[in-house]
């Protein structure tokens, strides 16, 4: 690990007393980013002057910043990472649909198909599953972070999977 992923880490532990998950870890456009969570629940702590940084909604302790796991994050994430967005796929790739009513088992899925030419389509639920599940079509999108905190993004942004 490098020096200044290693210092992001321990500041952001001093902070917060957070578990981090160092799979998620991002370097985007001079902004560090990663998931970690704590007794109150999953957040982002983000590091950096990026407007990836500005956009996202949270509270700053000098330039660290920590970003819950909410719907309005999730939006900026998509903005930047088109890899998080809904996309229609088309006939021209293979792709193949996971029943993860609740997004558990995500990371394994996108794990499964890493090494194929497949697209990977995670947040998919019928109307009649949503009405089963109690969850909306926004909590099914919503549901980016999971795969996020479990490092999965890292590999989507080779695999460019369809969330």
């Amino acid at each position: 690990m490098n020096e200044t992923k290693k210092t992001f880490f321990l500041k952001i532990q001093s902070l917060t007393k957070a578990r981090i998950f160092e799979d998620s870890w991002i370097s985007y456009d001079s902004t560090q980013f990663v998931m970690a969570e704590n007794e109150t629940g999953c957040f982002l702590a983000v590091h950096g002057q990026s407007p990836l940084y500005r956009d996202l909604d949270g509270e700053a302790f000098d330039a660290l910043k920590i970003c819950p796991c909410s719907h309005e994050n999730r939006l900026v994430l998509n903005y930047y990472f088109d890899f998080t967005r809904p996309i229609a796929l088309g006939s021209n790739q293979s792709s193949f649909g996971f029943g993860d009513r609740l997004g558990l088992i995500t990371p394994a899925h996108i794990d499964d198909v890493t090494p194929y030419d497949i697209k990977p389509v995670l947040a998919q639920q019928s109307m009649r599953e949503l009405a089963l599940t109690g969850r909306s079509y926004r909590d099914v999108l919503d549901d980016v972070f999971t795969p996020f905190s479990k490092g999965v993004i890292v590999k989507a942004l080779e695999q460019t999977p369809t969330i």
